[in-house]
């Protein structure tokens, strides 16, 4: 959550950048070409809002805000809204937390009286242990070069198992190989089929199909702006 509100404070700070709108030459499209959906509020949600006249007569209060809250709120008409969408979820978790404040706090309460009493515990269970450790050590020896003779002749047979398993996996291997490329072999002869009986269809119009497609694309970024800022990226 720390990385999420740096990066939304980063955006917010920005300072908004003056942009002089000049008349362009408007673009004829024709029914091959297709909808860029890159261009559709690139430049924020509402950038001709972000030139504000509030701090006119007091600027200090911009910075002086900043510095309380972390950001500008009048860099806000400068932000895309993928970006207001994760300033909500930013604000979703600042108020999910405050919430819980109250229990965390008593969490933190109760995890000291715990630890203080936990350090007794094993305070007390190294003062009695300590006398038992020489007898342990020396039983613990006494089981470790058992282990150690089991564990040697275990390797010998497992390098034996090994090698004959690598063979074995060479032979199916080569199987697989010689069984892929006859399959390969059949497939690009009945592709090869396939696309010369499909370069013989009649192709269709495709006007309507690409304007109801422009219709569309539009329509669902448009909806996808209205969920962004309405429930952040995460959705309902």
């Amino acid at each position: 959550m720390v990385n999420l509100i740096k990066y939304v404070k980063t955006a917010l700070v920005r300072k908004p950048k003056v942009t002089v709108l000049q008349p362009k030459a408007v673009e004829v499209k024709t029914h091959h070409s297709q909808p860029n959906q890159t261009e559709y509020l690139k430049n924020g949600i509402a950038p001709s809002l972000s030139i504000t006249k509030v701090f006119d007569s007091a600027p200090e209060m911009r910075g002086l805000f900043e510095n309380y809250y972390g950001f500008d709120p009048a860099n806000f008409a400068m932000m895309t809204p993928e970006m207001l969408g994760q300033f909500t979820d930013v604000v979703n978790q600042a108020k999910f937390f405050d919430e819980m404040l109250p229990t965390i706090e008593q969490h933190i309460k109760d995890y000291i009286t715990a630890k203080v009493n936990h350090d007794k515990f094993v305070a007390n269970c190294i003062k009695s242990g300590a006398a038992g450790m020489k007898s342990i050590d020396e039983a613990t020896l006494q089981v470790f070069l058992e282990h150690k003779g089991y564990r040697l002749n275990h390797e010998k047979l497992g390098r034996k198992a090994d090698n004959e398993t690598i063979r074995m996996e060479a032979d199916r291997d080569n199987f697989f190989q010689q069984a892929d490329f006859t399959l390969q072999t059949a497939l690009q002869i009945k592709a090869a089929g396939l696309s010369k009986s499909l370069e013989n269809i009649e192709q269709r119009p495709i006007l309507a199909a690409e304007q109801a497609q422009q219709r569309q694309i539009t329509s669902d970024r448009k909806q996808q702006v209205k969920n962004l800022i309405q429930y952040g990226t995460r959705g309902k």
